[in-house]
């Protein structure tokens, strides 16, 4: 996806990108369908390219990453599968979505009941590299690079958390990538603070799903 926008330190002729790639599962099991195959990364990277030469060579450079985990809820639904052994096998983080989004008993909590069928899409990562921030690069990151991760998804979560090198979050940097979350339409999880979610049922955004019927890796 080409976006339009402008970079310090490079030329008015840089062209920002994002570029979207899925990872997924081979089955863990010969019956098919397992925990292995409801789970799949997805990263959406921003990249810069800028003439390098009269040769129409490009140099590319990383500006930043989104990295997400898509839970196919239906899919495990369909094949009897513990919803909560598919985020308790991830990380602690997804054992928390996981109890931000549904009950003790597994089935999803009444704010997000409508949506999750589609699948839970959990933003592990939003990173900008350190000389390319306070440019307004992880909105624009965000904005292109979710519906691109998000597909047919109808329901996004992350938890916010700055990348600032240190085990106590600075609370600056927090309410400013809370901030940001909020200005893209993310809301706070019903009894959980530190988490917001995103609905995305009646995205225009969901009209097709890029992700659909493509080869595993």
């Amino acid at each position: 996806m080409l976006l339009w926008g402008t970079v310090d330190r490079m030329t008015e002729d840089t062209s920002l990108l994002v570029y979207a790639t899925l990872e997924r599962k081979l089955p863990g099991s010969p019956w098919g369908v397992d925990h292995h195959t409801c789970v799949e990364s997805r990263t959406a990277e921003l990249i810069a390219e800028e003439p390098k030469d009269d040769y129409e060579d490009v140099r590319r450079t990383a500006i930043g990453a989104m990295d997400a985990l898509y839970f196919n809820i239906g899919l495990a639904w369909s094949a009897g599968l513990s919803i909560f052994d598919l985020f308790d096998a991830e990380s602690g983080d997804t054992e928390r979505v996981y109890e931000g989004f549904f009950a003790l008993n597994g089935t999803p909590r009444r704010f997000c009941a409508h949506a999750i069928h589609n699948g839970l899409l959990y933003i592990s990562r939003l990173y900008i590299e350190p000389e390319y921030r306070n440019q307004g690069l992880a909105s624009l990151l965000l904005e292109a690079g979710l519906p691109l991760l998000a597909g047919s998804t109808t329901v996004v979560a992350v938890i916010p958390r700055p990348d600032s090198g240190d085990d106590a979050p600075d609370p600056e940097l927090l309410r400013r990538l809370k901030k940001l979350n909020r200005r893209h339409g993310f809301r706070t999880v019903p009894g959980a603070l530190d988490m917001m979610w995103l609905d995305l049922s009646n995205s225009a955004t969901l009209s097709s799903d890029p992700w659909k019927d493509k080869p595993r890796n």
